[in-house]
C-alpha cells in the first residue's frame, strides 16, 4: 500500500499542500524562474498537468509550481517533493480528494481521501485553513519493490461544500523494481 500512497502523493500534493501552514509570499520556483504553462501543464520539474477535461474557471487553487527531486521518481529512492499553490478559497474541514490510479489502462486504486486528515498525518496541520499563497516540501521514501510499468493518476479535490478546488493528472514510469547492482547517484 505504500505504492499506492505514494503514487497518491505525487497526485495530491497540490491538495495537501493547500491545507499546510508554511506560508510564502514569493512566487517564483527555485528551480526555473523562467516556466510558462504549455497546455496544461503545471510548472516545474514534474509529470503533472491540469485535467484537460476539467473547467479550470470554477477552480480555487492555481498551482505556482512542483518540483520532484529526482524527476522522473526512482525505485527504492527518497522522493523530494516541493510546491506552491494560491488558494482562493478557505480550504474546510472534511475537504476531499477523489484519486484513480491506472496501472497502464487498468484501474487499481480509486479512493477518496480527507484533505486534512491526510495533512495533519503528514505535517501535523488542522483545517480549515485561510485562503493564501502556501509553500511546503516533504520528503517521502519509495519503496524499492514497485513494479516496472507505467502509473496514470488523475486527483480531484474539492472543498467540503463540493466547490471544486481543482483536478490533477500524472503520468509516472518505473522502469525495473528498484534494486540495482551499482548504485548510481
Amino acid at each position: 500500500m505504500k505504492l499506492f500512497g505514494a503514487i497518491c502523493l505525487l497526485s495530491c500534493f497540490p491538495y495537501l499542500i493547500s491545507a499546510s501552514s508554511w506560508f510564502s509570499t514569493s512566487k517564483v520556483n527555485p528551480i526555473d524562474e523562467d516556466l510558462t504553462i504549455q497546455s496544461g501543464k503545471i510548472p516545474g520539474a514534474n509529470p503533472a498537468s491540469y485535467c484537460s477535461d476539467w473547467n479550470r474557471d470554477d477552480d480555487h487553487v492555481n498551482i505556482d509550481y512542483i518540483n520532484l527531486i529526482p524527476n522522473p521518481p526512482r525505485a527504492g529512492k527518497n522522493l523530494t517533493i516541493e510546491g506552491q499553490v494560491d488558494v482562493g478559497t478557505t480550504v474546510l474541514n472534511g475537504s476531499y480528494v477523489d484519486i484513480v490510479v491506472k496501472y497502464g489502462f487498468v484501474p487499481i486504486v480509486r479512493e477518496t481521501l480527507d484533505i486534512c486528515e491526510q495533512a495533519y498525518d503528514l505535517a501535523g496541520v488542522e483545517c480549515p485553513v485561510e485562503a493564501g499563497v502556501i509553500k511546503k516540501q516533504a520528503t517521502i521514501p519509495l519503496p524499492w519493490a514497485i513494479p516496472p510499468g507505467r502509473y496514470n493518476v488523475v486527483a480531484k479535490a474539492f472543498n467540503a461544500n463540493d466547490e471544486q478546488l481543482t483536478c490533477v493528472t500524472a503520468t509516472v514510469s518505473f522502469s525495473h523494481f528498484g534494486f540495482q547492482l551499482v548504485d548510481q547517484d
